[in-house]
């Protein structure tokens, strides 16, 4: 009897397999092009609400560092030129995407430091204009890419009054943030936007602005995949082009400088065609699903707004063609994957090996990861550690630990509940998993403590990835269901000399304790010497 179960078996495992392989053939005939298409609309919307996220994305920290400067100039009981100068270097440094960040009083006075290469590669310029009762003076500083003063001038020329610039007026008569429309720089004379904010400095009423040049949102714009064919652009609610892949196409001469292109002016005619459809739909709803003829092939295209404090609209568009071809080759993708899928399964009964090693993988990852960051566990995180310090002590290279502690955590808890400091653990779990990359270690050490081992890095090395991960996170409040939540951590570094795991983390730990206990958000380190801790 064995022998005929099996045969039975087999036989009737492979009758199953012939049945489930009619049926996709059977269910793929019927999908045709005409209702294929029908989808289509959904498919290009989905893809212009990806690219509307990532321009949110992109704009945001202008926001950001916006409110952080005017944050750092109102609560600031001394902060001198110089300082409040770094300052706004720093938030530069750390957002490559925005070109300056400035602020005007309402008696004239402007300090603006900007990305300028003029006097060194990935330099900086300070403009600082002040205005008394009896004097008017324009200094300028140039710095390199360190923050070093290279050089320094007085420009008597000058006659630049922040008081009359549509960012200042717009931030005071709305008394809130706003975004302005494209126009082009009276520094770089390159088109752009700006957001800006009221600031009280000193008493005196002002405005915090930062400034975007449209050619780096373009530059964003080219870095997006989309597909083979498939092209977005961004644009304001009057045609003017905000972003487009071609940089080339942004502006238009005018006169002795330029102006902004509008969407009718570019090259591309799928381009025009697309924003004809659009305007000639006429109607407000959002998205717009359009179809067109261009460079010889049906198209189709969707509009959709930013929606993030800014009059945008993004607008994607692509040749049926490019959805009808993908559609077929993943068709027959589907088709040949299913054949061969299915007659493995029907021979070596896959199926039901899944079905017995599934609990165990569940289980694994259940001992392993975090539950709530989906880092690896403590338990995980030592396993992989001890790894490192074997890979590290038997190869001769350095390896260094950084634990850092979120500040204030219990406060955060205590104030604004335990819900709201699971979302502060979860956004810096992301934050730090998007900072580091393999083979550096990553995980929960414990509560608000996660763990960092980094190969191949001396303690210096440790330092500049804990400072990069420090500001990261102060730079940037938690997003939570409570608002935005300020965030710092502190840190503890130490390079390993052993062949232990735990003297190392001690190690760390105790540069940890060192930097809670002199103010927080900062960087300790704790040098190991003959087994015996030293700062």
């Amino acid at each position: 009897m064995r022998p005929l179960v099996k045969y039975l078996l087999t036989v009737g495992l492979l009758t199953l397999q012939v049945i489930a392989l009619t049926a996709i053939l059977l269910t793929t005939r019927a999908n045709n092009e005409a209702a294929f298409l029908s989808s289509v609309d959904d498919l290009t919307a989905s893809i212009a609400d990806t690219t509307v996220a990532q321009v949110r994305d992109f704009i945001r920290p202008a926001e950001t560092a916006a409110i952080l400067t005017r944050r750092a100039v109102e609560r600031a009981e001394d902060l001198d030129d110089e300082t409040l100068d770094e300052f706004l270097h720093d938030q530069l440094a750390v957002t490559p995407q925005l070109a300056g960040i400035f602020i005007g009083t309402e008696h004239g006075d402007f300090l603006y430091v900007s990305r300028d290469d003029t006097a060194a590669p990935d330099g900086f310029r300070t403009k600082r204009i002040t205005v008394d009762a009896l004097e008017r003076a324009t200094e300028l500083v140039y710095r390199d890419d360190e923050f070093t003063e290279v050089s320094r001038e007085l420009d008597p020329t000058d006659a630049y009054d922040p008081r009359v610039r549509p960012w200042y007026q717009m931030a005071l008569s709305q008394n809130g943030l706003v975004w302005t429309d494209p126009y082009v720089f009276f520094t770089s004379r390159q088109p752009g936007v700006t957001t800006a904010l009221p600031v009280s400095v000193g008493g005196d009423v002002g405005v915090v602005g930062v400034d975007i040049e449209i050619a780096e949102l373009s530059t964003f714009m080219a870095d997006i995949t989309l597909g083979k064919d498939t092209s977005a652009f961004v644009m304001d609610v009057e045609g003017d082009l905000i972003a487009y892949p071609d940089v080339a196409e942004l502006s238009r001469p005018d006169g002795d400088g330029v102006r902004l292109a509008r969407v009718e002016e570019l090259t591309d005619p799928a381009v025009r065609a697309a924003y004809g459809s659009f305007v000639a739909a006429g109607t407000d709803a959002q998205p717009v699903a359009v179809r067109f003829e261009a460079n010889g092939r049906a198209q189709i295209g969707t509009f959709r707004e930013v929606d993030a404090g800014v009059p945008w609209i993004v607008g994607v568009y692509a040749p049926e063609a490019e959805f009808l071809s993908d559609f077929r080759a993943n068709e027959r993708r589907t088709l040949v994957t299913s054949i061969v899928i299915g007659l493995i399964a029907a021979v070596l009964a896959i199926p039901i090996a899944f079905g017995f090693f599934r609990p165990l993988r569940r289980l694994h990852n259940e001992a392993t990861t975090d539950a709530l960051t989906g880092l690896p566990n403590r338990r995980r995180l030592l396993d992989l550690g001890r790894q490192a310090v074997a890979v590290a002590s038997t190869g001769g290279t350095p390896l260094t630990a950084i634990l850092l502690d979120v500040d204030d955590f219990k406060f955060i808890n205590d104030t604004m509940g335990h819900g709201v400091g699971d979302e502060v653990l979860t956004a810096l779990a992301r934050r730090l998993k998007a900072t580091v990359r393999q083979p550096i270690v990553l995980g929960r050490y414990g509560g608000e403590e996660f763990l960092v081992l980094v190969p191949n890095a001396d303690l210096g090395r440790g330092v500049e990835v804990a400072e990069r991960i420090r500001r990261i996170i102060a730079t940037d409040p938690v997003r939570t269901e409570a608002g935005k939540v300020p965030v710092t951590a502190s840190f503890g570094v130490a390079q390993l000399t052993g062949s232990e795991l735990e003297p190392l983390i001690s190690a760390a730990d105790s540069a940890l304790l060192e930097a809670k206990a002199s103010g927080k958000n900062t960087v300790r380190v704790t040098i190991l010497d003959d087994d015996v801790a030293s700062r």
